[in-house]
Formats: structure tokens, C-alpha cells, sequence
């Protein structure tokens, strides 16, 4: 299965992101596989510079826990409930 790239962010570029966006970037880096040995991506695929894929790399720790510091300091909207 293909994914979509998930690059490296500073904080100051996580802060200018959008809410949706934060929990989209959130969502994308909780999909990814834990390690290399347990991928069911192809092998010969070469990673790209910068990109995250598995949750044993460090920068996916440091991305995560990034992203968690921004979530953190936003506003929590109520979700819009529909009305019959």
C-alpha cells in the first residue's frame, strides 16, 4: 500500500499549521508501520531524504512529540453534533 509522505516539521511550522491539518499530520503518523523488519511495503523501495515511515526511527518520536506540544496549546472545539 502506498502512503503519503510524512516529512520532518519544526515546531515554529507545526504552529503555523491549521487545526485540521495538525490532526490530519496526527492521524497520517499514528498509521505508520512500527519497524522496517515488520513492513509489508516492497523492499526495494528507497526511502526519500526526511521522509518518516516507521515509528522506530527517532524522528518519528521527535515529529510526534512535537505535534502533541502544538495540539496541546490549541483551543478544544466541541465536535458538531447533527441535528435530526
Amino acid at each position: 500500500m502506498k502512503r503519503k509522505k510524512i516529512w520532518v516539521m519544526d515546531r515554529d511550522s507545526l504552529e503555523k499549521l491549521h487545526t485540521g491539518s495538525l490532526m490530519t499530520r496526527r492521524t497520517r503518523l499514528l498509521a505508520c508501520e512500527q519497524r522496517p523488519e515488520m513492513s509489508d511495503q516492497d523492499g526495494g523501495s528507497i526511502p526519500e531524504e526526511g521522509a518518516i515511515e516507521f515509528k522506530s526511527d527517532p524522528r518519528w518520536q521527535q515529529a510526534y512529540s512535537n505535534l502533541l506540544h502544538v495540539l496541546s496549546a490549541r483551543e478544544n472545539w466541541p465536535h458538531k453534533k447533527k441535528h435530526p
